[in-house]
């Protein structure tokens, strides 16, 4: 009874577990981007008119670009965010551990030449 309550416990928090936005609209512009491709690619055929395949192809590949670009920029920032966080708390518990003198410096070579 008590591992049927875990499982039913972790199925209603997976269920809860919000998908993030950025995550949400490269998914959306990917599936719309090759669903107008699929739609493109049968009107081609039926009319057997391959003109627009110059435009219509780096517009495709250029908003599918744009739209990974600034998903990565905001991947980026979420890391530097959580690593300077990281930072912090680890400063923090080394502040506790070896007191108020302690001094966090870079660390820079020696050349003893």
């Amino acid at each position: 009874m008590a591992a049927k309550n875990k499982t039913a416990h972790a199925t209603k928090k997976a269920a809860k577990q919000k998908v993030q936005t950025s995550k949400l609209i490269v998914y959306s512009s990917l599936a719309l981007s090759w669903a107008f491709i699929i739609f493109i690619c049968y009107e081609m055929h039926r009319l057997c008119d391959l003109s627009p395949v110059a435009v219509i192809g780096t517009s495709i590949v250029g908003m599918i670009a744009a739209t990974n670009a600034a998903y990565m920029w905001r991947a980026k920032q979420e890391d530097y965010l959580r690593l300077e966080l990281e930072k912090i708390k680890r400063l923090s518990e080394m502040k506790k551990k070896y007191g108020d003198d302690f001094i966090s410096e870079e660390l820079h070579e020696v050349n003893m030449n």
